[in-house]
């Protein structure tokens, strides 16, 4: 387990982000273990590349790593090669999240993955809106108010569809879609567990040939080479300027709890 840092507490969630990076520093030593490449992801290496610190405000902590990279992550967990307390969740989200158990509040990792998408423009959207539609069926808790008129009747409409399917039938769907259509001649890539937005981003195959480590927090982490390159597109060719303060605030609380719910109906089963 890593030692404790000192980490800004102005939005009180030091305590959250010091249990998010020993989740991270466990993670990062299984895969230089066992030679398997990941990179730091979001808001993580935003914070990473601004100045070596998490964002005060970001109450997540995310990577991301080639499907075939996850495979080998996914064998080494399920060998046991792992120290006690933690453990891979695949059913709980369309995302897979590595777990460290704290009590009744476990800390997670989300994991996004990168799979092939097709280069022409119409299948691109098909597996695109595929993926979006599974993601809405699987949402329980939704903000409305982030919506308009014409997007509350879509998502209210998928989550009623989602309710006549079961969880893992949902997920053999998405895996399918992930894994098996739409792959074109695996020319380009994308997130394709990532959020509405983040799966829309589509990249060359060669995006993650190569790696280097980044600081965070005095502890090095992996990061693949052309991390500028997701930086600009998620936030813009300023994103070294922070947001106006009004716009500093914790993203995934609701998220959060929607998961966890999930997560205890789920063991309650």
């Amino acid at each position: 387990m890593s030692e404790i840092r000192v980490l800004n507490n102005e939005y009180g969630l030091a305590e959250m982000q010091e249990n998010l990076l020993k989740t991270l520093d466990e993670l990062d030593l299984i895969c230089r273990r066992h030679d398997i490449k990941y990179t730091i992801h979001g808001g993580t290496v935003l914070g990473a590349e601004r100045n070596h610190h998490l964002i005060p405000w970001d109450d997540d902590v995310d990577i991301a790593m080639a499907r075939n990279e996850f495979e080998k992550l996914k064998a080494v967990i399920l060998s046991g090669d792992i120290p006690d307390g933690f453990y891979l969740d695949e059913t709980t989200m369309w995302f897979p999240r590595f777990v460290m158990k704290n009590q009744d509040d476990p800390v997670y990792i989300d994991i996004l993955i990168w799979d092939f998408i097709s280069e022409h423009r119409l299948a691109q959207k098909m597996k695109i809106t595929g993926l979006r539609a599974i993601q809405g069926m699987m949402k329980e808790d939704v903000d409305y108010s982030r919506y308009g008129l014409k997007g509350k009747l879509l998502v209210g409409i998928t989550q009623a569809m989602g309710k006549l399917i079961s969880n893992r039938k949902k997920l053999e769907i998405f895996h399918t879609i992930q894994t098996k259509m739409f792959l074109g001649s695996k020319r380009f890539i994308h997130r394709s567990n990532d959020s509405y937005r983040g799966c829309t981003y589509i990249l060359d195959n060669r995006y993650l040939d190569e790696y280097m480590d980044i600081e965070l927090e005095g502890k090095l982490y992996m990061v693949n080479k052309r991390y500028h390159e997701f930086l600009v597109m998620e936030y813009g060719e300023n994103y070294m300027t922070p947001p106006p303060e009004k716009d500093r605030h914790p993203g995934h609380e609701l998220f959060r709890k929607s998961i966890e719910k999930k997560q205890k109906a789920g063991n309650a089963q």
